[in-house]
């Protein structure tokens, strides 16, 4: 059977919706900001092992938030990265990205179908997408191409179907009426992953997940070092609805929260919210009277 050419459709559009609104200043937010730590840490220790000298991705993808970004760290490396997509508008995005990091004499951009790659057999040492697999419900075809243009590994990551945040993340798109556009359940699986490379004739050397990357360690820093000082100072009246505080970090390694202004958000959140949210008259008459203040909190005050 292999991809389907709704299939195509529905990933070119995912692709070309997410290059509109995908940011080139690398800023990706706080979640999407961990996991490329995480996924940079892993591909060093895998460039490493494995002498990965030339990778394509394929295809090619800012799933992660920024156009072209998911192989960064193997040309920080060393490595020379072709970077393959059916998008034109999703290729220019990555070059500009590679040209904002000053890496873009290492990259090649090429376009062509995902399943049908311009390269000569046993082209690159390793083969590699991230998030595609699962978008399509055959992707034979797909994972064929990968083999046949790698000289040694193929590498597969994908979205895990059983993550609690993948529920979440179907009524998000049900709520807003929006295509599901992330791909098939039974493909988010190790299982799946298996099946696609063991029916190519391929051996699979290893997979999992790490302990040492999971997002409870990130969740309890954040909650011990800004959630819990911040309820502090709300409770002790420090910090009201609407306040504009600002967390620095000391030279020490300490954080340091200060109200830059009182009520600042407050026309945010009434445009947001309705009138509920609006201060009292008299807190509204004052601010105009307060300036920066260095709040009685500090990261370490929750160990």
């Amino acid at each position: 059977m292999g991809i389907t050419s709704k299939e195509r459709d529905t990933v070119l559009r995912f692709i070309e919706r997410n290059v509109r609104v995908a940011p080139r200043d690398l800023d990706e937010g706080i979640g999407t900001v961990y996991e490329r730590v995480v996924i940079d840490d892993y591909f060093r220790d895998l460039q490493k092992r494995c002498n990965l000298k030339n990778i394509l991705e394929n295809p090619a993808d800012g799933v992660t938030g920024v156009p072209g970004m998911n192989s960064l760290e193997f040309a920080r490396n060393g490595a020379t990265v072709t970077l393959s997509n059916p998008s034109d508008k999703m290729l220019d995005g990555a070059r500009a990205v590679w040209v904002n990091q000053g890496l873009v004499d290492q990259a090649t951009f090429v376009k062509c179908p995902v399943d049908q790659l311009p390269f000569e057999d046993d082209t690159f040492d390793m083969v590699w997408n991230y998030c595609m697999f699962e978008r399509f419900k055959d992707p034979s075809t797909l994972v064929a191409e990968m083999k046949r243009v790698s000289n040694r590994y193929v590498l597969i990551m994908t979205q895990n179907v059983y993550n609690w945040g993948t529920m979440f993340h179907k009524v998000y798109h049900n709520i807003g009426n929006l295509e599901w556009d992330h791909g098939y359940d039974e493909q988010m699986t190790f299982p799946a992953i298996r099946k696609a490379l063991r029916g190519q004739g391929m051996h699979l050397l290893e997979e999992g997940t790490d302990a040492k990357y999971g997002a409870r360690h990130l969740k309890r820093a954040i909650e011990r070092h800004i959630v819990f000082p911040l309820a502090n100072l709300v409770a002790t009246g420090q910090v009201k609805l609407g306040d504009f505080v600002r967390i620095d970090m000391t030279s020490p390694g300490e954080l340091k929260f200060v109200k830059e202004a009182e009520g600042a958000l407050v026309p945010v959140l009434l445009e947001k919210y309705g009138p509920e949210f609006s201060a009292p008259a008299p807190a509204k008459a004052a601010r105009s009277a307060v300036g920066r203040r260095e709040l009685g909190a500090n990261s370490n005050d929750h160990k």
